[in-house]
This record gives C-alpha cells, structure tokens and sequence, in this order.
C-alpha cells in the first residue's frame, strides 16, 4: 500500500494540468493566470456517470469560479450545487457571477482550507472532483473525506488529469480499502463532442455501498451461523 501511495503522489505531482481548467491557467507549481470564466459543459460520459436525480446534492470541488454548475442544475431540477474551493477569490467571483442561482438556493459556493470538507456526515448524494484537490489532501484522506459525507449509495466521480490506466487502478485499491466500490474508469476524450476541459482526462466512477462493510462482514457471519 505504501508503494501505491507513492506512486500515485509522484505520478500527481508531475502531473501537467490544462490552462484554465477552473477558469484560470495553473501550472506545476500551482502559479495562476488571471483569465476570464468561461461557462463549460460537461461531457456526456461525465453527466452519465454522475447519474443525476431529482432531489439530491451535488458537491463540486474545486469548484473555481464555478463555470460547470449551470450544466449541473439545469440538467435536472429540484437539484442543488455545492461548490468548494480553497481559493477564496474564485469563490467571491463565482458568488458574484451566479447571484441568481444563489439568491434562489439552487447553488451555494465556499471557500475551504483544503483539507477537512466542511459538511456533516452522508449530507451529499453525489461529488465531482478534480484530481487538484487531491494534491492538496493526500489520497487516501480525500477519499476517506469522501467517503464520510456521502450518503449511502452516493457516487464519486473522481477526473484524474493524468491518463495512465494505472493511476485509476491505484484509486480502486484505495477506494475499496476506505469502503467505496469501485464502477469503472475510463478515459474522456470528447473529440469535439462539447467544449468542456475533460479532454485528455481519465474518470474513475466510485460508489458508497448501501451497507458499510462492517454490517456485510456481520451478515455473512450470520448466514453461516
């Protein structure tokens, strides 16, 4: 286990990100552009493996200047967006921006140290995260982070910049560890397809069981009895 975490942190950490992946160009050394937002589009894969229903909350982290929570809140109603970022002044920007959508608590935007996500327990139904963040975090502990404010059955969407299979597979090892079963991953290359930033990207669809392990372990011993 301790080999995959390394890997997986020197594998991130050479990582090239895309300019403006949230609205401004980042590079290696975390240097910021200043650009303006621009509203993007999610792909199809990624709206598809977010399975977005009525009723449910949807965390995006980072979130940046939130150019993807209008593609997220009016693909389905009564639904609410909850963007993250440790960069107050995108979260300013983004408060400023989407007003609107605010002031109608279709959407709420905060700023984070980074670490601990700043909600309670199973209170989202569904996460959309930008490997950026698990940078900041450390892998397992956002997983684990992850893992606590789910609700149960919720899903982690998790878009690693860099495409290696290998990387994905490491996730899957650590997710299942936390809890999380593991749906798959695949690489998103829209080809055209929207003008959304997931181009070159490799998605890794995780879910929470209904069930923690401990009370599967706990059946199962029960049937054999």
């Amino acid at each position: 286990m301790e080999i995959i975490l390394k890997n997986m942190r020197t594998s991130l950490e050479t990582v090239h990100f895309p300019k403006d992946l949230q609205g401004n160009g980042i590079g290696a050394n975390g240097g910021k552009e200043n650009v303006a937002p621009k509203e993007r589009e999610l792909s199809p894969g990624i709206m598809s493996a977010l399975r977005l229903d009525s009723g449910i909350r949807v965390l995006e982290l980072p979130c940046g200047q939130g150019i993807h929570m209008v593609s997220i809140v009016s693909y389905i109603k009564d639904m609410r967006y909850f963007g993250l970022d440790a960069d107050c002044l995108k979260i300013k920007d983004a408060q400023d921006r989407y007003a609107v959508y605010t002031h109608q608590r279709k959407a709420l935007f905060q700023d984070y140290e980074g670490e601990r996500i700043p909600y309670v327990a199973r209170f989202f139904h569904r996460i959309l995260c930008w490997d950026i963040t698990i940078l900041e975090m450390g892998p397992e502990q956002f997983l684990a982070e992850c893992h606590r404010v789910l609700a149960a059955d919720g899903i982690l969407v998790l878009l690693l910049a860099n495409k290696d299979e290998k990387i994905a597979l490491d996730y899957k090892e650590l997710a299942r560890k936390v809890g999380f079963r593991f749906l798959g991953t695949e690489a998103i290359l829209n080809g055209g397809e929207t003008k959304g930033l997931e181009k070159g990207y490799r998605m890794v669809s995780l879910q929470k069981p209904l069930l923690p392990k401990i009370m599967k372990d706990e059946l199962i011993i029960m049937k054999r009895g």
